[in-house]
């Protein structure tokens, strides 16, 4: 059995304290503390052993990656804690040594000044700076900064050290295999690799520019490349904070690198962004072609040469390394001597970069289309564009526009340019994409439409089959400047871009395929160029959707159905997948759409249902309701589509596919505005309901204005001007005139006590029990009283409780009631109390029940010509819906088309006017 330990005691006599010689932190150590091996504050490892205490064991070595391993021998001196190993390279005012860092085990590279330089304060002042800019800036491609230490005489900052090659070694390596007469076919020199070093480069570049900071020194010889594909910017000795509004640096000493460097630079132009585009462009020239684009000698004879420089295309100089042509192209807009035509930006460059790199479409010229040539155009009219004309009672939001179609037809993907100057009294120009053909054209704004305002619009929209989809207030033309206009379709994708900046991309979940351009205008104050039209090339990397899309455009049916059939049982749960389930039900829903046989149409939107049906209980779940709600537009059942959108907003709030189908119920209330009022209420309480940001939007308050302007107003509804009534007043209005009183129901408890006393009247209104409000308005509550009181037939109780009641609505109670008890001398008392123009005026219920006094009085031929003069009009009031059913001028269909609260009124006019007839 094992003896036990003696206890240890605390002695005095062993009790000191030991200090770091690197931060000096104090450490109080006894006989009984543990071995201290490193600095609790900077980690420095403690080598010596500590005066009373005994060593037991060896002190760990610090463990060492492979490649940071050293030798003792190969140290040549020591600055500060670092040990010096080797010198890598020098520079203008500094050296860059190899050095190993005993604190950390590792090897870094070290930059000082040179030892001819110490003294220079200039150099010492640039140096620093050097090194704080670009500690300053984090990105995996710019030279992080270890440590910087400022002592007099003594300056030096600490950096990684990484093994590779510098970007000109490669480049050196690659030319000289070339000149051995073979082609290169080390893939280290391919084009596709040195593109992705270039990526980099220009990543970190946009990076540093996002930050206001020019490198103004871009070279090869300052860009690394590590073995494993690492990419690091050296040198930023020459790196200035930029401010676009200062004159700083204009007309100074000309620095950098000649080879690098841009024309105006030489003659006194402050360096920009366009600086160092320019040196990328030189770069990627050398990675393209292995060669300079220019010889040039020193900088004053670069000053007197540079107008004779003449570039030469990537391609034409090095055919044998194929350069790919949208490179060739990059490269010669980053090179051009006008810095204003080279890219406004490096990320504008890598997007054209990225776009390679992704295989994505290029662009060829295809044609030219001239505003002054008639051949140009099938369509050059003035035409009237009128909203929400089933919302109005007239065509006063309407206004007159010129609109020019282009005659000829492009594919889906399309790239539109041309030069606009707007004259003083231009107000906007809309430019339409993806119109479609003629006999297919249903309103004015069908495809899509950039309308671009100067200072006398509004302001710019994007609308989509008429509907505002973006958001463009900040967009504007300037008068008597001349833009650049560039508008990009692409299969789903759109991109606008004024001159030369991109403004927006929009994606379009449900695309359009018309085939036509054009443009739309309200005058004529502008001076455009030609508009050049290029047709875009199909994507190197082609979506496993696009096959059937293409049979779909072809309607070939069959084989698309197959085809997304295939797609949707590969990809299960994933985008692809979920996108070829959903196309499967639109082919079906086309080709019913094509059928002329009723009976197969249904059976095939039978099927499409079922197709929709497969992504229940996906995550591609809400695009079941998408489609099921397509099905029914088809069928032109509005109330089924809607529901479909309620149901999916309801199951899947905070769906990342939810805005597929808002972009759909926009559409769909902006379609209905023209041509369906009741669709459109639906649809407009829908967003109301479930879509609370697009309340604000421009669309949604213009429709409201309209309803306000041009809908009958409710007695019972509180009334307060447009700018003060919230989304929840607008929901109240719309669910009853619906005669969705749930929606009321399940709004009432989060609304305010005015809002509640219009919602608990509503609900009444509809024949429902809601909970009584704690306050309720007098008014309101005799009015519904005597109202019921006519409808129970208590006819001399009506007329006493009303007796000394003046107001309009109880006048006309009581006329109702002495009409009804054939008491024609009080009703004619009554009704000669108003101005005669009152009678024939369509604003209450008085020219009706005058017409029922003359039959009672004249007989029916004169109270038929009293009821003929009302007004004919898609949406009659409901004050004359008795007067225009009696003599048979309802508009057609309105009984379809009528909402609840209508119907009811009519048939309360004919009721009475039938208990007239009797008397």
């Amino acid at each position: 059995m094992t003896e036990p330990t003696s206890p240890q005691y605390y002695d005095p006599q062993k009790v000191h304290s030991i200090s770091c010689p690197k931060c000096s932190s104090q450490y109080i150590v006894t006989h009984l503390s543990k071995e201290l091996k490193f600095c609790a504050h900077c980690g420095l490892p403690f080598k010596q052993e500590t005066e009373g205490v005994t060593k037991t064991e060896e002190e760990d070595e610090i463990t060492l990656v492979e490649e940071h391993d050293f030798s003792e021998a190969s140290v040549k001196f020591t600055v500060g804690p670092y040990k010096i190993l080797s010198s890598i390279g020098k520079g203008g005012m500094g050296e860059v040594f190899s050095a190993y860092d005993p604190t950390c085990g590792r090897l870094i590279a070290l930059k000082k000044i040179r030892d001819d330089f110490s003294e220079h304060a200039a150099v010492e002042k640039r140096f620093l700076r050097e090194a704080r800019i670009t500690s300053q800036l984090n990105h995996p491609a710019i030279i992080p900064i270890y440590s910087l230490h400022h002592e007099a005489k003594n300056n030096y900052y600490t950096m990684p050290y990484m093994g590779g090659e510098t970007l000109k070694q490669l480049i050196r390596r690659a030319k000289t295999e070339e000149k051995l007469g073979v082609k290169v076919q080390d893939p280290a020199f391919s084009i596709s690799a040195f593109i992705r070093h270039f990526t980099a480069i220009c990543q970190a570049i946009a990076y540093a520019h996002s930050k206001k900071v020019l490198h103004r020194d871009l070279k090869p010889e300052n860009i690394i490349v590590g073995k494993f594909g690492q990419v690091l910017i050296l040198d930023w000795g020459l790196a200035e904070l930029w401010d676009p509004e200062s004159e700083k640096g204009k007309g100074e000493k000309v620095t950098g690198t000649v080879a690098y460097m841009p024309p105006e630079k030489v003659l006194g132009a402050p360096d920009s962004p366009q600086s160092d585009i320019y040196a990328l462009g030189v770069i990627l020239y050398q990675l393209l072609t292995l060669k300079m684009p220019f010889n040039r000698g020193s900088i004053k004879e670069f000053r007197k040469k540079y107008q004779k420089e003449v570039l030469v295309d990537p391609g034409e100089v090095a055919p044998w390394r194929e350069v790919p042509r949208v490179l060739a192209q990059i490269v010669m807009k980053s090179l051009d001597p006008d810095p204003s035509k080279r890219y406004a930006s490096v990320q504008e460059l890598l997007n054209d970069l990225e776009s390679y790199l992704e295989g994505r479409a290029e662009f060829y010229p295809l044609d030219s289309l001239d505003v002054s040539n008639p051949d140009d155009w099938e369509f050059q009219e003035n035409v009237l564009i009128a909203e929400h004309m089933a919302l109005t009672r007239n065509a006063e939001n309407a206004y007159w526009v010129n609109q020019m179609i282009s005659k000829r037809s492009f594919s889906d993907s399309l790239r539109v340019e041309f030069d606009i100057t707007p004259g003083p009294e231009m107000i906007c120009l809309g430019i339409l994409l993806s119109v479609p053909e003629k006999a297919e054209r249903d309103h004015v704004l069908d495809g899509y439409c950039l309308g671009l305002v100067t200072k006398n619009g509004e302001k710019s929209r994007f609308l989509k089959s008429g509907l505002d989809v973006l958001n463009l207030s900040d967009l504007k033309l300037e008068i008597g400047k001349t833009s650049h206009i560039k508008f990009e379709k692409h299969e789903k994708t759109l991109k606008f871009w004024l001159n030369d900046r991109l403004e927006f991309t929009y994606v379009s979940h449900i695309p359009l395929f018309g085939t036509h351009i054009g443009l739309i205008f309200k005058n004529f104050d502008f001076e455009i160029s030609e508009i050049q039209v290029s047709e875009g090339s199909q994507n190197v990397m082609i979506n496993c959707l696009s096959i059937p899309d293409a049979f779909l455009a072809r309607k070939d049916y069959s084989t698309a159905l197959s085809e997304y059939r295939r797609i949707a049982y590969a990809f299960p749960g994933r985008a692809e997948g979920l996108e070829g389930a959903f196309r499967a039900g639109i082919v079906l829903l086309e080709e019913a759409q094509e059928t002329t046989d009723i009976e197969e149409g249904h059976k095939l939107l039978d099927l499409a249902i079922e197709e929709f049906e497969k992504l229940h209980n996906t995550p591609g779940a809400p695009l079941e309701y998408l489609g099921k709600a397509l099905v029914y537009h088809t069928l032109q059942d509005d109330e089924e589509e809607v529901k479909c959108f309620e149901l999916a907003f309801r199951r899947y709030k905070n769906h990342p596919l939810l805005n597929v189908l808002e972009e759909q119920v926009l559409f769909r209330m902006h379609e209905c505005s023209k041509y369906d009022r009741k669709a459109a209420y639906a649809f407009l309480l829908l967003v109301l309901v479930h879509m609370p940001e697009e309340a604000e939007s421009y669309a949604v308050k213009k429709m409201l204005e309209s309803i306000e302007k041009h809908s009958e107003p409710l007695w019972f509804i509180d009334p307060a001007p447009m700018a003060e009534k919230p989304r929840e007043y607008w929901m109240i209005v719309l669910a009853f005139w619906l005669n969705k009183g749930w929606i009321i129901q399940e709004l009432l408890p989060k609304l305010d006590d005015s809002l509640k006393e219009n919602a608990y009247w509503a609900l009444v209104h509809l024949h429902e029990e809601p909970e009584t409000p704690s306050e309720r308005n007098p008014e309101r509550l005799k009015r519904h009283h005597l109202k019921n009181l006519l409808k129970t037939r208590k006819l001399d109780a009506l007329l006493q409780e009303s007796q000394d009641e003046e107001a309009l609505v109880y006048r006309i109670l009581r006329i109702q009631a002495w009409l009804l008890k054939n008491d024609t001398k009080e009703a004619e008392k009554e009704l000669l109390a108003f101005p005669l123009e009152w009678h024939t005026q369509e604003t209450s219920l008085l020219p009706f029940l005058y017409g029922c006094w003359l039959y009672l009085t004249e007989g029916k031929e004169l109270a038929w010509i009293h009821f003929s003069g009302m007004m004919e009009t898609a949406f009659p009031r409901t004050w004359a819906l008795g007067s225009l059913s009696l003599i048979d001028k309802l508009p057609p269909n309105w009984k379809k088309r009528a909402f609840e609260w209508e119907k009811e009124a009519l048939y309360a006019q004919l009721q009475f006017f039938k208990e007239i007839e009797k008397l």
